[in-house]
Parts: C-alpha cells; sequence; structure tokens
C-alpha cells in the first residue's frame, strides 16, 4: 500500500516536472520566434535602405542627372585638382 502511494506520488511529480519544462521549452521557443521575426524585419530594411542607397549613387553617377542631383543634394562643383580618389583593395 505505501509502496503504491509512493509510486503515485512520484508519478505525479514527474507529470508536473515534465510539464513544466515542456512550458518552459515551449515558451523559449516563442521567444526565438518573436527575435527571429525582429531579426528578418530589420534585414527587410536593411535591404531596402542599401537599395535607395544603391540607386542614389546610380543617379548620382549619371551625367545626365549629375547636375540636378547636385542641386537636390545640395553638393558643391569641385575642380579635379580639389577631388581625392581613394581606392579600396579587394580582400580575399
Amino acid at each position: 500500500m505505501i509502496q503504491r502511494y509512493i509510486m503515485m506520488c512520484l508519478s505525479i511529480a514527474v507529470t508536473v516536472v515534465g510539464t513544466a519544462a515542456y512550458i518552459f521549452q515551449t515558451s523559449r521557443y516563442v521567444q526565438l520566434e518573436r527575435i527571429a521575426e525582429n531579426v528578418e524585419l530589420k534585414e527587410q530594411q536593411i535591404i531596402e535602405e542599401n537599395q535607395r542607397i544603391i540607386n542614389d549613387i546610380i543617379r548620382l553617377s549619371s551625367i545626365n542627372n549629375l547636375e540636378q542631383s547636385v542641386q537636390e543634394y545640395g553638393l558643391i562643383h569641385k575642380r579635379p585638382e580639389e577631388v581625392n580618389l581613394i581606392r579600396l583593395a579587394k580582400e580575399h
């Protein structure tokens, strides 16, 4: 009789601990899912911003649009001797 009672108590304790562990793990997965969604959203925002920057660079690089871009961005015309050219080496 006492053995049966002890087994029943152990069984209940294992069930409670197992359920608590399951709930804890589930909450961690939900939290990780939210973090992943936020990272994906931020990634999409960065991609869109990069595309806008690339489009601006293309516009600024176009000789046809250079004068309009100078006025729009408040740029100043420089003489060739006033321009510093920087070249970046590709890393391997």
